[in-house]
């Protein structure tokens, strides 16, 4: 592969990658990869503001998760600023936001069609049918 065919591993590569497919059957159009890289941005900053928003109203709500958060902030980092190699280490943090995620997912669905018959605990699901996970509901559920 010479160095002007090397357009990277990342999103934004391998969808160039594929509109210059020599192959015109797996090619795709300019106007796809910009639909692509926009319906990619989108989700991106959406799901991140509604996670940071719903973690901001959990801490309202729990009035002494905040300060338990903050001092978790100041013993790892002092006066400094937070860093990306410090952020594995927020037990407290990372709880919070795991806890967001459990009660306000970001996707709250997902659909599906079975391939075969299957049996999921008592229930039988036939072949070609669609069916929907409602993640929330997995989420709540304390069986699960």
């Amino acid at each position: 592969m010479t160095e002007v065919d090397n357009y990277g591993t990342d999103h934004l590569g391998l969808l160039v990658k594929a509109s210059n497919d020599v192959d015109e059957n797996k090619r795709i159009t300019v106007e796809n990869v910009v639909d692509e890289c926009k319906a990619f941005y989108i989700a991106g900053h959406e799901t991140t503001t509604t996670l940071l928003a719903r973690s901001v109203l959990l801490l309202v709500i729990h009035t002494d998760w905040p300060e338990e958060a903050r001092k978790e902030v100041l013993e790892l980092f002092g006066q400094q600023d937070p860093n990306a190699e410090g952020i594995p280490r927020k037990k407290k943090m990372n709880m919070i936001i795991n806890e967001s995620q459990r009660l306000y997912p970001p996707i709250i669905n997902i659909p599906r069609k079975v391939q075969r018959k299957v049996k999921p605990g008592q229930f039988i699901l036939p072949a070609n049918i669609n069916v929907t996970i409602l993640t929330l509901t997995l989420h709540l559920d304390p069986q699960i």
